[in-house]
């Protein structure tokens, strides 16, 4: 962690979430060594103004100028949003004669292999608005069929006749040979300026023509929204007077430039939890936890993260929505339990709580803002875990007789108690979270009980205990401000970039001069990331850059990430790590198998001044509760007053047993019995169970 910037004058760094239910906005105050925090609800349609209007506010209240905000980041669901609704403009695809068809076929594995009936959505753009070009390379990145100038140019002129604003270019084999496409965007900045071009060849230069095609047209596809959002966020904060840079979160944890995200959108898918991951674990290593598990309870969804050792989990190739995406990001699970997920009875009579959700607008029936379904909040609220006087966020103060009435209504139709039905909302959520928590940790064969389980997000201190529970799961750390976690993530994170392409060859100790080829391979990449850079316009110490490669036995269809010392690459030495890379993954290696190359990869990140996290002053005296609140645990569980603990009046390094009641600004944490609560330095909580 550096030390916090010198500077004559006030400076602040600022750290906006924007998520389904809260716009959440963070300002590190430089002068003072201090965190402040600001919290409002997202309205659904106009999500550029709230982020202006809460930025605004949040500077009016601690006295700051525009001009004084040094660095300004941001994580947002905006191209998840934008891809997840289909609210997009006009989008075509512009391939190689005879492969239109590719987002119709698809590939034709299912999800449930034994459900016939199961359907796919429809591709993002209709066959009518796919164009084939007469042009061809072979996998060798020969020319076969030269691509025809006069009919591009008239393809161009025709989609831009019809309303078209954005278009992918997918050509067969542009990963061997980019010219075609490069061709392509030519012709179109010389007769179709207007049109956004995606070229597969910039944004994912490796095989499977499916999912190349698949990512550039997401990429296409959410690409009008993005920009327009965040050219009227920059118009907005300059007129705030800040001359900071926007900079956004990536799906893989790191920054890039507001242009680097306008270009290159389908970053942008994962932002949001990738940012709560990035905060989860810097506040998890100040706590002194180095394996962890996240868990991320907001308004709409539940995101969970495994950490492998003590990194985060990545993936490489993954879906959103059926649409498979070839790009590095945070494996960050989702599920639609959250705070807003609406509670319903199925035509069999069955209880069931989610996907959909009832957002910030109208939001829980609590909220008092129209929303009459139950939700998990007003479970919370009729189980006593969130008072009937509390304020959420900053300024929304909970409406309970309307809770009761949504839970009441429920429980009505189901035949059993209120209590009984708001318990069994928060069971099924609980048993939800647990199973994909446990899901994740089997299949990458973690020992689920060496972990400590982060929980942030609004709701994701109600829940942990209970999920650490039932997982066998002994630590729970809570952060000093868990619903904040996503935007301190913004300031804790740096630029970082993840730039791949393929190369097949076969790998063998006798050939050390395929040495060369690889470093070649990585020359290239380097050329890219170079290129990247000089886009940032971020200042940094230095650029770590790390190497690796995919590589698989000849004949099988997946890859192992091998890491390569890009200074010393000996291929005796990298078939031999591939073996033992195999043997963990798969308990076997093949001495005699023939081990190729796929693709070469290269990380780079910055290095960049972070913020230091403001170390929390105790509070003198005494642990005292407020008060005590009726509380129920769940079915089978009796009615029993919980003490009630102000979060910002606990003394620092305090220790007490539950059950206990914690109540804060953008959160409530429930403490069980027999588990302690421990309070750090820095006021994050760490729950233990005693036994």
């Amino acid at each position: 962690m550096s030390k916090r910037p010198e500077s004559s004058r006030s400076e602040y760094w600022v750290g906006i979430d924007i998520g389904g239910t809260f716009t959440d906005i963070v300002l590190y105050d430089a002068g003072k060594d201090e965190i402040l925090a600001y919290k409002t609800p997202t309205p659904a349609s106009t999500r550029a103004e709230a982020v202006l209007t809460g930025l605004r506010t949040a500077l009016a209240r601690h006295g700051a100028k525009g001009a004084e905000v040094v660095f300004l980041g941001h994580g947002t669901t905006v191209a998840t949003n934008a891809l997840l609704t289909r609210e997009a403009l006009p989008t075509a695809v512009l391939t190689t004669r005879g492969f239109g068809d590719v987002l119709e076929i698809r590939r034709q594995t299912r999800r449930n292999t034994f459900d016939y009936y199961a359907d796919f959505p429809p591709p993002l753009v209709p066959r009518t608005d796919v164009a084939e070009l007469d042009e061809r390379m072979d996998a060798a990145g020969e020319v076969v069929v030269p691509l025809r100038r006069d009919e591009v140019a008239e393809t161009l002129r025709s989609l831009v006749a019809r309303g078209i604003r954005s278009v992918a270019v997918c050509f067969l084999h542009s990963y061997a040979n980019p010219a075609h496409e490069r061709e392509v965007g030519e012709i179109a900045r010389a007769c179709a300026p207007e049109l956004l071009l995606s070229l597969s060849c910039d944004l994912v230069p490796e095989f499977r023509e499916y999912e190349r095609m698949s990512t550039t047209v997401i990429n296409a596809f959410v690409r009008p929204a993005v920009s327009a959002y965040l050219s009227r966020l920059e118009e907005g904060v300059g007129q705030l007077g800040i001359e900071a840079p926007l900079v956004v979160v990536q799906g893989n944890g790191g920054l890039m430039s507001s242009e680097t995200a306008k270009r290159q959108p389908v970053a942008m898918i994962r932002s949001g939890p990738a940012a709560g991951v990035a905060g989860a674990a810097f506040v998890a290593d100040l706590a002194g936890q180095k394996r962890i598990i996240t868990l991320d309870i907001g308004g709409t969804s539940a995101d969970v993260s495994v950490f492998e050792g003590e990194t985060p989990s990545v993936v490489r190739d993954w879906e959103v929505s059926t649409f498979p995406v070839k790009w590095t990001a945070l494996d960050v699970r989702s599920i639609g339990a959250g705070g807003g997920s609406i509670a319903w009875v199925d035509s069999g009579g069955l209880l069931k709580v989610g996907p959909d959700s009832a957002g910030a607008d109208p939001g829980p029936a609590c909220y008092g803002r129209g929303g009459t379904r139950a939700t998990v909040t007003d479970a919370h609220l009729v189980l006593g875990r969130i008072g009937p006087d509390a304020v959420l966020g900053d300024s929304l103060r909970v409406d309970s007789r309307r809770g009761y009435e949504a839970v009441g209504a429920l429980a009505a139709q189901l035949g059993r108690p209120d209590q009984e039905t708001a318990a069994g909302i928060i069971e099924i959520v609980n048993a939800a979270i647990a199973q994909e928590v446990h899901f994740i940790c089997a299949e990458k064969g973690l020992n689920i009980r060496d972990y400590t389980l982060v929980a942030y997000g609004g709701a994701g201190p109600l829940h942990a205990a209970q999920v650490a529970e039932e997982l066998g799961i002994g630590k729970v750390l809570v952060p000093y401000w868990p619903g904040l976690v996503c935007a301190l993530g913004v300031l804790a994170t740096v630029p970082k970039a993840d730039f791949a392409m393929t190369h097949l060859v076969s790998l063998s100790p006798d050939e050390p001069a395929q040495a060369d080829v690889i470093k070649g391979l990585f020359g290239e990449l380097d050329l890219r990331a170079g290129n990247w850079l000089r886009e940032q316009k971020i200042p940094s110490r230095a650029v770590r850059r790390s190497w690796s490669l995919d590589m698989r036995y000849r004949g099988q269809n997946y890859e192992l990430a091998v890491d390569v010392p890009a200074t010393d690459v000996r291929i005796d030495a990298l078939v031999e790590s591939f073996h033992r890379r195999h043997e963990e993954a798969y308990g076997y290696s093949s001495a005699r198998g023939v081990v190729q190359c796929v693709h070469a990869r290269l990380t780079i990140a910055l290095e960049v001044d972070h913020p230091p996290l403001r170390q929390r002053q105790p509070v003198g005296g005494d642990l005292v509760a407020k008060g005590q609140r009726d509380v129920c645990l769940g079915r089978g569980h009796k009615v029993r007053p919980y003490p009630v603990y102000e979060r910002d009046r606990i003394p620092g390094n305090s220790s007490f047993l539950g059950p206990a009641i914690i109540e804060q600004m953008d959160t409530t944490t429930l403490v069980l019995p027999g588990q302690r609560a421990q309070v750090d330095r820095w006021g994050n909580i760490l729950l233990e169970f005693e036994r």
